[in-house]
């Protein structure tokens, strides 16, 4: 079989090399020839992984999990779905294992992406995209409802239900990976007293209808106009409220209160008109089940991004921290809290805190030039004659540019990305870059400096130079009100034909 990994290298038999083979294997079988392309797709939360498999016109994303139950419960949901006519990915062929499977293709405009691609300064909520929200939160009650009538919860993985030990796991969660983190004093007995009196407060909601778990705007995909769901797997049967909030409160999505509470009475009246739903006790419960969870989001974030360095979620802790201010003050929960507000104030106000926010308030004349190179030649000269700030040497990292399908790509290809995300260190260094240059840009702000230089070379500055120096201008664009030049010398010059 003459298969093309994209991504990965075929020495040694590595588990990506079997996956890829397994995935392959089945395409061949589904569409009767072996596809010309196999792509690693960027990471998720998850431990999953994701491929695109193509040949010619026929494509579908290849998936391996190893939690066959997971897997599973999956399938199970999937074909209840679209029995129940609700829009998700068919499932084109499994393996045997369960472990390996194909399904559709939805290409990648999620509604994250398109709300992004939509706003802008002046409108970052267009009212198209607060319609298809709306849309959305429509098609979310037949999910809830319509669908969980006839769905069998015991398939459900891993948990049947979201009960008292589930809201307890997801405060905890937060309790762990984020506030314990922040060494933050507090009182563990008091703090857990706070979160029985949420959890219990939550618990008065009426909980028989089935609850997506992670229902935000990743999870939902645009193809052909139509609204398409991922990613239920967690599915179990649940509240209503929680999935409102997941979708309306998601940090990166940073939907306008206003809109908001527009959204929730829509959903509320329809659930009402519609399915005869007591909107007041869905509303009574709203706001605890906000508190839940926007600390959970920030317990993943605190997990996922400080503790295993994945710089997607560290760049959802800005926004989660302005999420969880609006959360104190729009959002008073009616459990009772006794301490757990004071906790997130003084969370708030700490200078651990400080670290992660956005700083685009702050106008600033400076200008960062960011540049990469090939170390075969020499460094970089800075034009500013401040002498050439950072220079950050990449070559200790995995170098793509050593495998023949990464020759020709450069660091801008999703592929060679991919490669060093998975792959090399590069997480873990360009970390530790982004600290250091951060503190930098802050005193530089401070003192009303103009320019600063930042380098990245490696051995033929097409790859891991390239690549770090494009993430160094997102995180700092993201964070700052800045201007940021990047120059990738060394493809100037090929374009030069030099």
């Amino acid at each position: 079989m003459n298969v093309h990994c994209l991504n990965l290298p075929r020495k040694n038999k590595t588990v990506s090399d079997k996956i890829t083979r397994e995935l392959s294997k089945l395409y061949q079988s589904h569409f009767g020839t072996a596809p010309e392309k196999v792509a690693l797709l960027p990471a998720s939360g998850s431990a999953r992984r994701y491929y695109r498999l193509e040949h010619a016109e026929a494509s579908a994303i290849g998936t391996y999990g190893s939690d066959e139950a997971e897997n599973r419960a999956f399938f199970y949901f999937t074909e209840h779905f679209l029995k129940s006519g609700i829009h998700v990915p068919q499932i084109l062929i499994k393996s045997e294992d369960h472990c390996h499977y194909l399904q559709e293709d939805l290409g990648d405009q999620s509604l994250l992406s398109h709300l992004k691609a939509a706003a802008s300064p002046e409108d970052p909520f267009p009212a198209v995209i607060e319609q298809r929200y709306g849309e959305i939160l429509g098609e979310l009650l037949q999910m809830q409802i319509e669908a969980s009538k006839e769905m069998d919860f015991d398939r459900c993985y891993p948990e049947r239900s979201f009960d008292r030990t589930g809201i307890l796991k997801d405060l905890r969660y937060f309790k762990s990976y984020f506030l314990h983190v922040s060494e933050i004093p507090y009182s563990e007995r008091a703090i857990e007293a706070d979160f029985e009196r949420l959890a219990t407060h939550c618990l008065s909601a009426k909980s028989d209808y089935f609850m997506y778990r992670d229902f935000q705007s990743r999870n939902i995909m645009i193809k052909d106009k139509q609204n398409v769901y991922i990613d239920y797997q967690g599915g179990r049967q649940g509240p209503l409220a929680y999935d409102v909030v997941s979708l309306l409160f998601q940090a990166r999505a940073a939907l306008p209160t206003e809109a908001k509470q527009r959204l929730l009475d829509s959903y509320l009246q329809q659930a009402s008109k519609q399915y005869g739903i007591d909107a007041a006790n869905v509303g009574e419960t709203f706001n605890s089940f906000v508190w839940v969870r926007v600390l959970q989001t920030l317990g993943a974030y605190g997990f996922r991004g400080i503790i295993q360095r994945k710089d997607h979620f560290l760049l959802s802790i800005p926004p989660a921290l302005q999420n969880l201010q609006s959360l104190l003050e729009q959002y008073p929960s009616n459990a009772k809290l006794e301490v757990l507000p004071d906790i997130l104030k003084r969370l708030l106000d700490s200078d651990w805190c400080n670290q992660f926010r956005s700083k685009q308030d702050q106008e600033s004349p400076l200008l960062v030039s960011i540049k990469s190179f090939s170390y075969k030649r020499a460094l970089p000269t800075d034009p500013s004659g401040n002498g050439g700030g950072f220079i950050f040497d990449c070559r200790h990292l995995n170098n793509p540019g050593r495998h023949d399908q990464y020759k020709q790509l450069t660091g801008k290809d999703l592929s060679v990305q991919v490669f060093l995300d998975t792959r090399s260190k590069l997480p873990e260094f360009l970390r530790d870059v982004f600290s250091t240059v951060d503190r930098a840009v802050d005193r530089y702000i401070e003192r009303g400096f103009e320019h600063l230089q930042v380098s990245f070379g490696c051995t033929g500055g097409r790859h891991r130079s390239v690549y770090s120096a494009e993430r160094l201008k997102t995180h700092l664009l993201n964070k700052y009100c800045i201007k940021v030049d990047v120059q990738h010398i060394e493809r100037e010059i090929e374009a030069q034909g030099c």
